[in-house]
């Protein structure tokens, strides 16, 4: 059975707090979620589909998927909004929806086993830009998995913003969020859409060369992927550069 936490969603990511923390498509790559500030993030648009493995419950399509981990520091309600909208903090135009697991013990391995249907806390697959969630009745350490997902398929922002509730989370944990930034990793390799970056850092300035030394692509990394679609077919070389002056060079082929 489904646990009775209650729990109706509303995404709304406020822009005060603009890609302070991450977003990850994968769950076992899941990303802090603090709720002290309201917390923006830009979406995913193209197309990917979420892991095999969890029960998805009411998702029956489960596009471009945001994984965030949550953990109780003080037990009571936790009330949050979700919105989803073309532009940061703007008028929710995007059809989003999400799923919760938990409450779990400990966090290791849920992505492996425990994301079943039993663990499902709440799930929503309505239409609209705007979703509310309610957990009530948590206890101290409780921790969660939420995973939002961008229905739409189209580009934009979403937002979340905590409005009430007596619980507190842990954002001790979001220093588990920092960037490791010599092990970052790109793939897929040859790519023929959007090229990613295993990076768990918010933003990073990259170039994009080509073999005669021609910049064909330049910007600030945001939600770790480069749109690389139109480039022509050949060998490229992209290079990240870090707020302390490091840079990594990547060779890819399109």
């Amino acid at each position: 059975m489904i646990r009775t936490y209650w729990i109706t969603a509303i995404l709304v990511f406020g822009c005060s707090f603009l890609f302070g923390q991450n977003s990850s498509d994968t769950c076992a790559n899941a990303q802090a979620l603090c709720l002290e500030d309201d917390f923006t993030y830009q979406n995913t648009s193209n197309s990917s589909s979420a892991e095999a493995g969890p029960n998805y419950g009411c998702l029956g399509i489960q596009l471009n998927p945001a994984w965030f981990v949550l953990q109780v520091a003080q037990g009571g309600d936790i009330l949050f909004d979700m919105t989803q909208s073309t532009e940061p903090g703007g008028t929710p135009n995007l059809d989003i929806d999400f799923i919760a697991y938990g409450p779990f013990s400990e966090i290791e391995n849920v992505c492996e086993s425990q994301l079943t249907f039993d663990n499902i806390v709440v799930c929503s697959y309505t239409p609209g830009g705007s979703e509310s969630v309610s957990i009530t009745d948590t206890q101290n350490g409780d921790y969660f998995l939420l995973m939002i997902t961008n229905f739409s398929n189209q580009p934009g922002y979403v937002t979340i913003t905590q409005n009430s509730g007596s619980a507190a989370l842990n954002c001790d944990l979001l220093s588990n969020n920092q960037p490791d930034f010599e092990s970052a990793s790109v793939h897929p390799n040859p790519v023929s859409n959007y090229l990613k970056i295993n990076l768990n850092l918010p933003m990073a300035d990259y170039k994009v060369f080509d073999t005669s030394g021609r910049v064909v692509l330049n910007g600030i990394l945001n939600n770790n992927q480069i749109d690389v679609s139109h480039l022509p077919k050949g060998t490229f070389f992209l290079t990240l550069n870090n707020a302390e002056g490091k840079t990594l060079t990547y060779r890819f082929i399109k």
